[in-house]
């Protein structure tokens, strides 16, 4: 979604939407074995969402490896589910 393109009333209102949805950000753990484990369900320009993944990325930081699950993310653009 490209939020520059939309009037300005249109646009606070996909922003608030996206921010309602923690900005794709679904859910981040730490699971066995010290693998780093992140849900994205979206993506939206880094001016929007960037404390978020930051704060997403600071807590996956010492992790051993990093799981990025975009399953869900393929499902909906796709319109698989």
């Amino acid at each position: 979604m490209t939020l520059a393109f939309h009037p300005p009333g249109e646009r606070h209102t996909r922003l608030s939407r996206s921010a309602g949805c923690n900005f794709g950000f679904e859910k981040i753990e730490r699971l066995a074995g010290n693998i780093g484990y992140l849900d994205l369900r979206g993506f939206l320009p880094s001016g929007f969402v960037g404390d978020t993944a930051a704060a997403a990325m600071n807590f996956l930081a010492n992790s051993d490896s990093v799981i990025i699950d975009l399953r869900q993310e393929w499902r909906r653009r796709s319109g698989h589910g």
